[in-house]
């Protein structure tokens, strides 16, 4: 059959055909007679007794396949051993062995199986048969390129499926079952009856390609997650939420009207073609991520990321205030001290109004006074008190100016202590990263990333692996390097995989729960405790504990100086183009900061329905209107001069007439009292000095009688 006559046959069969059973598709062991005549070659390791199972015998071929060895059509007489793929090559001290494999019945009679081991010969084989038999059949199953078959069972078998084609199936490796991917034009599948591997090879290429003739390969790792249509506005839509990125796939793909997933009956996973991949540029980065052959994608300038480091500090709210801490609190010392005077002045011109002259009278009236005074204050008395001690009324400019500072004083008290017990009151935190690593407060980052080291994979996270970059950068250890190694020893990473095990650590700080770190150490959360790792990640972690409302956030107060470029890239393909440019319309009309917001906001409220049973208002509202704290009642604001300017001027005239007036009315008690008070005082100096008078009187006459008593005892001696 002539090829073009041979390719037409084939699109026609596959646009009339029916679609084959998916137990037909996924029978491993009823293998198709695809194959007449084939040689398959590649390389293993050693003959270690633990290779026993076709998992391990892959990871072998992966790791002695270094430079990925194909798949060629039966050559006679081929030397392997001039090839790059030949052992002697890739291990010096190797010696090269081939062994031709026995033929399997359940094979074609003219296939040949090629295994080119390093370390045993072919009286061991039969330990690998049974694993070189499961993954020969994969092959013939897969329906694959066989140039590209090795490029995938050699690197991240495990974490990557082969090169899935927008109108074919293929079958992983990695799972017990083929998992199949399609497109719209290609849903009906067949097998063809073909006679040689170089015509599977040419049928290939005509299979697979566009309109354009163009080689049509579009692949990605797997995607569990469906791509409906949740970018849109609504809230109430239930949908998992998808990187904003996905978005521009999705209304790229419904304009062009190509397919970006699909799924087959019974077979799961569903699969995802057509991602935008996120890589953390190092300095190995196209070392190990552009190298090889497989993964066939490009940078997108407009997905191009930096992501700033920023640091918050959770906090323990603080306990409302208990006790006479509350009635003293809301002034200071200045407040209190003229409050206290001003009551006593009130008291002592009381007193003076007071026509009462018994000591006994006088201490009832000051306690009735102090009860008046202090009922007043609190709002549970109308000042009859006051009229009814005093047989006169007092003047009207008095009571008026009394009673409108009591008003102002009641209110601003109860008005201060409404703020003092619903105020959130911060303790002293560190507000640089310098002060933050010399207190005493716990460290975590939770978000991480696969970092290459030594051609090996690990798991680090994105703080610490920057902060290493930034470390191998430096030639001298200076105080940037001590200030870097320091923050290393301070950080506690707690690992959280996705958004399910970020709300677990969400849950934990914010009831005080204790954290266990990737070293199995406990991390104490009951007081105050720092999350250092990017905006978005911190942002988030934030969102959760306020979701909790049992503590209280400090964003960070400067720039962390600590930064990481996040490349985007896209496969390789007939729409790359296409693709590249609507991501970066949507990126410069900032339709895609919409998507993420969107997107953050949907999570938000899974995670608030799904963790408080309820939507959770008043959250959102704060988020809606982009408010950085709740909104603080009028009553706990701070009192402004100007809005009692006019207040203030008309108590203070009223206090000058009532002044004035309160001086003229006790001007005769004032009198009487500064005159009683200077005979009072003139009695007792009179007093004072007569009793001084009668002392050294006394004192004289006693003197006296003592000299004449000598005298006369003096004269009489003398006589005698």
């Amino acid at each position: 059959m002539p090829p073009i006559l041979f390719v037409i046959v084939t699109y026609f069969a596959i646009i009339l055909s029916t679609q084959i059973k998916s137990t037909e598709a996924t029978d491993f062991w009823s293998v198709p007679d695809v194959f007449s005549s084939c040689t398959i070659q590649f390389i293993t390791g050693g003959c270690s007794q633990v290779i026993d199972s076709e998992e391990l015998l892959r990871s072998d071929i992966r790791t002695n396949n270094p430079y990925t060895p194909t798949i060629s059509d039966l050559i006679p007489g081929w030397d392997l051993s001039k090839t790059r793929y030949s052992s002697d090559h890739l291990f010096p001290n190797s010696h090269l062995l081939s062994d031709l494999t026995r033929k399997r019945k359940s094979l074609s009679a003219n296939t040949v199986v090629t295994f080119v081991n390093q370390k045993c010969g072919k009286e061991n084989m039969h330990k690998y048969s049974g694993s070189q038999r499961l993954l020969f059949w994969r092959i013939v199953l897969s329906h694959e390129n066989p140039d590209f078959i090795f490029n995938h069972v050699y690197f991240y078998s495990r974490r990557l499926f082969p090169k899935c084609f927008l109108t074919s199936i293929f079958l992983d490796f990695d799972y017990d079952m083929p998992n199949h991917l399609g497109m719209y034009f290609c849903e009906s599948l067949i097998s063809l009856e073909l006679t040689a591997l170089n015509e599977i090879s040419q049928t290939w290429k005509n299979y697979h390609t566009n309109l354009q003739k163009q080689i049509v390969v579009m692949s990605d790792r797997m995607f569990t997650r469906s791509l409906k249509a949740n970018c849109g506005g609504s809230l109430l839509t239930y949908a998992l939420p998808i990187h904003y990125h996905a978005c521009g796939l999705l209304v790229i793909a419904k304009k062009y009207n190509f397919t970006l997933t699909q799924s087959f009956p019974g077979i799961s996973p569903r699969r995802h073609a057509g991602n935008v991949n996120f890589f953390v540029a190092s300095n190995n980065y196209s070392l190990y991520n552009w190298i090889c052959r497989v993964h066939g994608k490009e940078i997108s300038t407009y997905g191009v990321e930096f992501m700033k480091f920023a640091f918050a500090i959770i906090t323990p709210k603080p306990s409302t205030m208990e006790g006479f801490e509350t009635l003293y609190a809301p002034f200071d010392s200045v407040t209190w001290g003229l409050l206290i005077s001003s009551c006593i002045a009130l008291l002592l011109v009381m007193s003076l109004q007071s026509e009462m002259d018994s000591p006994i009278e006088l201490v009832k009236s000051v306690w009735n006074k102090i009860y008046w005074i202090v009922s007043t204050l609190l709002v549970e008395s109308d000042g009859i008190g006051l009229i009814s001690t005093r047989k006169t009324v007092v003047l009207f400019p008095w009571l008026i100016c009394w009673y409108f500072c009591c008003m102002l004083i009641s209110n601003f008290y109860q008005g201060e202590v409404y703020s003092s017990l619903t105020k959130i009151s911060i303790p002293a935190l560190p507000r640089t990263m310098h002060d933050l690593i010399d207190s005493g407060i716990p460290i975590i980052t939770h978000s991480e990333m696969g970092a290459q080291r030594n051609n090996s994979e690990s798991y680090l996270s994105n703080l610490e692996y920057q902060i290493e970059l930034i470390l191998d950068a430096f030639e001298e250890q200076g105080a940037a390097a001590k200030y870097l190694v320091k923050l290393m020893k301070r950080i506690s990473h707690v690992s959280a995989l996705n958004d399910v095990y970020l709300l677990h650590i969400s849950r934990n700080i914010s009831f005080s729960t204790e954290l266990y770190d990737h070293h199995g150490k406990i991390v104490e959360t009951a007081g105050s405790i720092a999350i250092v790792d990017h905006e978005e990640e911190v942002e988030k972690m934030a969102d959760h504990i306020e979701l909790f409302d049992n503590k209280s956030i400090t964003r960070n107060y400067e720039d962390i100086n600590l930064r990481y470029v996040l490349y985007s890239t896209i496969t390789r393909n007939n729409i790359f183009q296409l693709v590249h440019y609507a991501l970066g319309q949507f990126q410069q009309a900032g339709i895609s900061q919409r998507w993420k917001a969107l997107l953050e906001m949907r999570v938000l409220h899974f995670e608030a329905d799904f963790l408080l049973g309820t939507s959770n208002s008043r959250y959102f509202r704060k988020k809606r209107e982009n408010a950085k704290s709740d909104v603080v009642f009028n009553e706990a604001q701070a009192v402004s001069v100007g809005a009692i300017e006019y207040l203030v001027v008309g108590c203070t005239v009223l206090s000058v007439l009532a002044g004035m007036a309160f001086a003229i009315e006790i001007r005769d008690t004032i009198a009487a009292v500064m005159r009683n008070s200077w005979f009072s005082v003139s009695r007792r100096i009179l007093k004072v000095l007569t009793e001084w008078r009668k002392y050294i009187g006394r004192v004289k006459c006693k003197c006296g009688s003592c000299k004449l008593e000598r005298y006369r005892a003096f004269h009489e001696s003398k006589n005698g």
